[in-house]
């Protein structure tokens, strides 16, 4: 289909001159090519629907508008018809419908040339205050409604008269101060000025100055840098042994550690010849330095490594120098077998922390009900397993006990069940009630009663009266405070070398 030709005055430059110009023009041509879209190209045709989409929003904005004015126009007419027929009340009514939404300065001429021709001055002082309040700033009262207000002064009633005057005094104070403050900033707009010519004068000769002090810093600038070129060099220089230096001695650690990682005893002859090798004061240096990181960053003396530098420092070097220090280590040494000795309590067939043992040992009263025996079942495996059982020699016993409990009625049994264990035998003479030391343990037990029902409870580890808790407790802190303080000692003799 051959396409439409496109029209000059169909174009975008005429459409906006005469959008501009003459808005219905504008109109009219826009509507006329967008009728003729059909033939358009696909270019052409979009910007034919923009061009008509944009009046057609003219269009409804400029009929909104009109309709805004004309419905607010409506009171000016219907109140200069009232004003006309000398109907003054319907005026009034019209005016004063206006004055509810807001009193504009308009409104507000129109009330004065009511009252003027009506002679009915009632409620002026209202419009004039509710005009006066609708203000942002009481300043911008009109000036010319201001000069009629006063010119007619006398009309109003005393009372209106005192307020109306009290309104228009605040106007010109308020007009006093706003004058006083427009003087006060053009006063000091004139006075920035003048810093400001100051300022750029002193600026300038500021300029001035930092320009020739940036040329004299140049030229020391250019001094200083042939000096840094001369002293990096050196530096470089200085840099490169030091690396070198420090390259030397981490390699010599290094083969020292591997040293220390292959030691055994003094018949490793061929690691003892390559030791006696290295320099003796950077040998002897390392090991003292391995003993004070040891004591220094570990918590928890690793004895075991202490008596491997103070061996190796012995066997190559002899005891002179760190004689102290050995004497030290085998003092903590037979400290720390002693403590190990008494570190645990053997309760029956289980060994316990002395420590915890003492921290966590209860009391309490319990009733004893009967020994703890294994059921067998009552079959050729159970036969077996009972025949075995006879001929082991087990330690100690178990006991069922249940928490003792008191009411009104006096004392009571509890629901509570445990299995008590014993070193001895039989440390119970019959049924009843104990006071007992036990230990609590994580361990637990199925009981299984006479109508087969099963019941899992904790085990308890009883503490015989020949054990002495406090006595052995007391023991075992004083050879570990003992210990610690000769710990203490061999850190700051380590530290001293």
């Amino acid at each position: 289909m051959e396409k439409q030709r496109k029209k000059w005055y169909y174009s975008y430059p005429m459409l906006i001159l005469t959008f501009f110009l003459f808005y219905p023009a504008s109109l009219v041509l826009t509507i006329l090519r967008f009728k003729d879209r059909i033939d358009q190209e696909k270019g052409y045709k979009i910007r034919s629907k923009i061009a008509f989409i944009w009046n057609m929003a003219w269009l409804v904005l400029y009929s909104m508008a009109f309709l805004e004015w004309f419905v607010d126009s409506k009171w000016e007419r219907e109140y200069q018809k009232y004003l006309n027929e000398k109907n003054y009340s319907s005026a009034k009514e019209v005016l004063n419908s206006k004055a509810d939404k807001d009193v504009t300065k308009d409104v507000a001429e129109k009330y004065i040339e009511l009252w003027e021709v009506s002679e009915d001055y009632s409620g002026a002082e209202e419009v004039i205050e509710r005009y006066s309040e609708k203000l942002s700033d009481i300043a911008d009262f009109d000036g010319a409604l201001e000069k009629k207000i006063t010119e007619i002064m006398d009309e109003f009633s005393a009372e209106q008269q005192e307020k109306i005057q009290l309104i228009l005094n605040n106007v010109d104070e308020k007009k006093k101060v706003n004058e006083s403050l427009a003087q006060e900033s053009a006063e000091a707009e004139s006075r920035n000025l003048e810093e400001s010519i100051v300022a750029a004068s002193k600026e300038r000769e500021a300029e001035i100055v930092a320009e020739s002090k940036k040329q004299e810093e140049l030229i020391a600038a250019e001094s200083k840098k042939q000096e840094e070129l001369t002293a990096r060099e050196s530096q470089e220089k200085l840099e490169k042994v030091r690396e070198a230096d420090i390259a030397k001695q981490e390699e010599f650690r290094n083969r020292m550690q591997e040293f220390v990682n292959e030691w055994s005893d003094e018949s490793n002859k061929k690691l003892i010849k390559k030791l006696k090798k290295e320099d003796e004061t950077q040998v002897k240096e390392f090991l003292l330095d391995k003993m004070k990181t040891e004591m220094r960053e570990n918590d928890v003396l690793r004895l075991k490594n202490m008596q491997l530098y103070c061996e190796m420092y012995q066997t190559l070097y002899g005891v002179e120098d760190i004689r102290e220090i050995i004497n030290q280590v085998n003092q903590v040494k037979t400290l720390d077998e002693k403590l190990k000795q008494v570190q645990s309590i053997k309760i029956g067939k289980k060994s316990f922390d002395i420590s915890k043992v003492y921290d966590s040992c209860a009391t309490g009263e319990w009733y004893i009900s009967q020994r703890l025996e294994t059921k067998y079942d009552d079959t050729i495996s159970g036969d077996i397993r009972k025949e075995v059982d006879s001929y082991r020699q087990v330690e100690g016993s178990e006991w069922v006990g249940v928490n003792v409990t008191y009411t009104m009625y006096g004392q009571d049994i509890g629901d509570e069940k445990v299995v008590f264990y014993s070193s001895q035998k039989n440390p119970f003479s019959k049924s009843g009630s104990y006071f007992l030391r036990y230990v609590e343990s994580s361990e637990t037990k199925t009981l299984i009663n006479d109508n087969g029902f099963e019941r899992t409870v904790p085990v308890y580890y009883l503490l015989d009266d020949t054990i002495d808790l406090n006595e052995r407790y007391e023991n075992w802190y004083r050879i570990k405070e003992e210990k610690q303080q000769e710990e203490d000692k061999l850190k700051r003799l380590v530290a001293l070398k």
